[in-house]
């Protein structure tokens, strides 16, 4: 057999290594505050280390800065010889840590941060168009706790129509809010300006140089009467020349896509306000017709086709309906007798539009009334929207039923004025890019 003997016989004392429990600067942290040194905690009482911070620049050119480094049990304090650069990268290496027992670092520990710079403004609470003329609070937004008990009034400015405006200033942590004194003006532009240096709450600060441009809301908008169960019919008022359009939408409330349209419309007025001529005010009536349109029916709530209701030459009470059903009093007991009517109607006689341009649907056609310039004006519709014209003597082909009382008839006999009515290609879509650039076309002329 195999004969064991012992040798030799030593204790061995084993040791854990060195481990890294955290540091005062987290990693891959921003650093806001000024920092003069970085303490590391260690799991284990230490004897000695060595750590060195780098300077990281452009293509990872790295320059190293003068660092004292102290051992105090478990703790490695590296302290800086100078105040550390704003904006930068910067990489912390612990290369060497050794414990009382002989523990060791099993591998460098490495510490990346960044210095910030002064606060930054990152949003501000309004866009670039449509704010409303009471428009409350501005809010601006920075990236970091902003410093307190400071008098940001003098760094912020407000102009509004190259005017310049009053405006309170107060700031909470990272926000700086700005309170107007008195309203804006329609349609006027706004500069708003923070200039100089903004501080943190550590009393680091840098040039911010921001501004935001935008603009006050283009539009009022005005009740012109009230539906028979109560809903208001609004109207929209752009510009302000002398001579006015009209664009009437949902005079049926099943014709849904014609009030869409005169809600893109509207948004389009609304963007682009500087297309709309400086001799003209557009008026726009999206909805007529609220209580049959919030019920998807042609007529009122009443049961009065509003179309019909209007005391043209060729007025009459009892009227057919599209489908070739007899209505009893469908034209309403008398002509103006629907609210909603009487509203539309008040509108034209007080405002003297130049032209009106009513939407229906379904036909892909464009009529005039024959008043004034519509003939002409019909033609321009025409050929940008590509539908076709209708002339009236030609109702019979294309309706197939009476149109007495029509809005458009009762503007040229009684008040000569032009009118054109446009038919949509579908009940629900509003057609607007077929119809967009006809729209702008006669508000221009």
């Amino acid at each position: 057999g195999v004969q064991v003997s012992t040798v030799a016989a030593k204790s061995i004392k084993t040791s854990l290594p060195v481990t890294i429990a955290q540091a005062s600067i987290i990693p891959q942290s921003i650093v806001y505050g000024k920092p003069d040194r970085v303490t590391i905690q260690t799991g284990q009482p230490l004897t000695g280390a060595n750590a060195v911070l780098e300077a990281i620049g452009q293509g990872d050119v790295r320059s190293a800065i003068a660092t004292k480094t102290e051992v105090t049990g478990s703790s490695i304090e590296v302290m800086f010889a100078q105040p550390l650069a704003r904006e930068s990268k910067y990489e912390l290496t612990v290369k060497h840590a050794t414990s009382q027992d002989s523990g060791y670092l099993e591998k460098p520990y490495v510490l990346p941060f960044t210095t910030s710079g002064g606060p930054k403004a990152q949003k501000v609470n309004i866009g670039k168009r449509s704010i409303g003329l009471q428009p409350g609070n501005l809010v601006v937004t920075f990236d970091q706790t902003l410093k307190q008990d400071v008098d940001y009034s003098k760094l912020v400015s407000l102009t509004s129509g190259g005017a310049v405006q009053t405006v309170a200033v107060s700031s909470m942590g990272d926000t700086l809010t700005i309170r107007l004194q008195q309203p804006l003006a329609l349609c006027a532009k706004i500069d708003l300006r923070i200039a100089g240096t903004i501080s943190n709450t550590y009393d680091v600060g840098g040039n911010i140089a921001w501004s935001h441009q935008s603009r006050a809301i283009c539009y009022t908008i005005s009740t012109i009467g009230h539906s028979v169960n109560g809903r208001a019919i609004h109207a929209y008022r752009f510009g302000a020349g002398a001579s006015k359009i009209l664009y009437l939408g949902a005079t049926h409330g099943d014709e849904r896509g014609t009030k869409y349209l005169m809600d893109n419309w509207i948004d389009e007025l609304e963007a682009d306000p500087d297309r709309i001529p400086a001799n003209r005010t557009i008026l726009v009536v999206p909805n007529l017709n609220p209580d049959g349109f919030a019920a998807n029916s042609r007529r009122n709530s009443r049961g009065v086709d509003l179309n019909r209701n209007f005391p043209a030459d060729n007025w009459k009470s009892d009227v057919t309906m599209p489908g070739g059903q007899l209505v009893q009093a469908g034209g309403g007991s008398t002509a103006l007798s629907e609210p909603e009517s009487q509203a539309i109607a008040g509108l034209v006689q007080s405002e003297r539009p130049r032209l009106v341009l009513t939407y229906h649907s379904v036909g892909s056609l464009v009529q005039a009334n024959g008043s004034g310039d519509s003939d002409a004006l019909v033609s321009l519709y025409a050929a940008i929207s590509r539908y076709y014209v209708l002339p009236i003597s030609e109702n019979d082909t294309a309706f197939h039923y009476d149109t007495t009382g029509a809005f458009e008839d009762w503007l040229h006999d009684e008040l000569q004025i032009p009118a054109l009515l446009i038919e949509l290609s579908s009940h629900g879509s509003s057609d607007f890019q077929r119809n967009r650039e006809a729209m702008w076309k006669v508000a221009q002329r």
